[in-house]
């Protein structure tokens, strides 16, 4: 969330500088920097979400405990 946030103010950056110094490849620079960012910063909610898709078990939880926890419980 930070990096999406950095995005948007290296945006606002690019653009106040074409206003000021019509310095049009300032934007360019910015457009090629943005989207590794952006896929850098959002791999791994990606790669969980489809983890969770498929049925998988997120890191730190034990299956086996779970399972045992719920068969034991009384309702």
């Amino acid at each position: 969330m930070a990096a999406d946030a950095g995005v948007s103010f290296g945006v606002v950056v690019a653009a106040g500088v074409i206003m000021f110094d019509g310095m049009a490849w300032v934007i360019r620079r910015s457009a090629c920097a943005s989207p590794p960012v952006v896929l850098a910063s959002g791999w791994g909610l990606a790669r969980d979400s489809v983890n969770l898709a498929l049925d998988g078990v997120p890191k730190g939880i034990e299956l086996a405990e779970v399972k045992d926890y719920l068969s034991s419980s009384t309702a």
